[in-house]
């Protein structure tokens, strides 16, 4: 948990010091006060992990505090971040709508590339959170019956334009028109859409990624089947793990490792398992599979059902 908490506190870092680039000095003053924040909470951290370790007649209490120290980590994040990102995406939205004024095509375009900037920002910060109340098993899922291919052929839809500047393109077999789950249908998107995304990134330029879809024995399987000279089976057999300190592959972008993570995280709450294998020629295969009805269970390891079926 500390590594998740240190590569949040460097993203965070990160994130704002990119605003320096775009903004005004009240951005610049935030960033520093994010930066003496973020060392801060940083020092705390170490310093109860220490005593933690040491004064062994008061673990119990110490490990309450390290846990306090956590939560009130995400809960600044989520105001000192999230918040003011959400305000200056409203003030561009007021800009690039003229509200307040006119501007030229060369501002629109200085507006626009700021906003996605500040979108991609926002999504991160989303992303984090996430992740972070799924390590504390905190994150309740809202289940209801959705189509899994709907959700595939939404995402196909939203990323459409990225895999069009890739020159790449997918091929769709379902084994059924409606195969029906019961799930979070924004987690499982989520999931779905993070997987394809990363796949557009990893896939040769110019093939043909195959998704496909099965139901068998009341387990649904989704499968991706694409060419990549770039993910090697070292990487696939690590690349739903959270390594943020052990090196990022060149070809990723900053937090790609740790969507992956989320993904594996959301799969693993809905009882199911997530894998990636490498074949011969370049060929490179990333699988979940998942319970096609609900299972009660408190974030455990896939059920056995599940487990038979990745290892057949």
């Amino acid at each position: 948990m500390m590594g998740i908490i240190k590569g949040l506190i460097f993203i965070i870092v990160y994130f704002s010091s990119l605003s320096v680039l775009y903004l005004t000095e009240y951005n610049t003053i935030a960033f520093v006060f994010i930066l003496a924040l973020s060392v801060t909470i940083l020092f705390k951290l170490e310093v109860l992990e220490k005593r933690v370790c040491s004064e062994t007649s008061t673990v119990q209490t110490l490990q309450d505090q390290l846990i306090n120290q956590k939560n009130y980590f995400a809960e600044t994040l989520l105001h000192d971040l999230k918040v003011p990102t959400i305000a200056q995406l409203r003030g561009l939205e007021l800009l690039k709508h003229e509200t307040i004024g006119t501007i030229s095509y060369a501002q629109e375009e200085l507006i626009s590339q700021i906003e996605h900037s500040c979108k991609y920002v926002l999504e991160m910060i989303s992303m984090i959170l996430t992740t972070y109340k799924y390590e504390l098993k905190e994150y309740v899922l809202s289940y209801e019956e959705i189509s899994i291919s709907e959700l595939v052929l939404e995402s196909f839809i939203e990323l459409s334009e990225d895999a069009r500047k890739r020159g790449v393109r997918f091929s769709y077999i379902s084994t059924s028109d409606k195969v029906i789950v019961e799930a979070d249908r924004g987690e499982l998107k989520k999931a779905i859409k993070t997987l394809l995304s990363a796949v557009i990134l990893y896939s040769n330029k110019g093939e043909v990624i195959m998704v496909n879809l099965s139901l068998k024995d009341e387990l649904i399987k989704f499968s991706i089947i694409l060419k990549s000279r770039t993910l090697s089976s070292q990487e696939c057999a690590t690349m739903f793990e959270y390594n943020y300190f052990e090196g990022i592959p060149k070809y990723t972008n900053v937090g790609q490792d740790i969507s992956l993570y989320l993904v594996k995280k959301i799969i693993d709450s809905h009882c199911g398992a997530i894998y990636a294998s490498a074949a011969e020629e370049e060929l490179r295969n990333i699988v979940f599979i998942i319970p096609q009805y609900r299972i009660q269970s408190t974030f455990e390891e896939p059920v056995a059902p599940v487990l038979a079926a990745v290892y057949q």
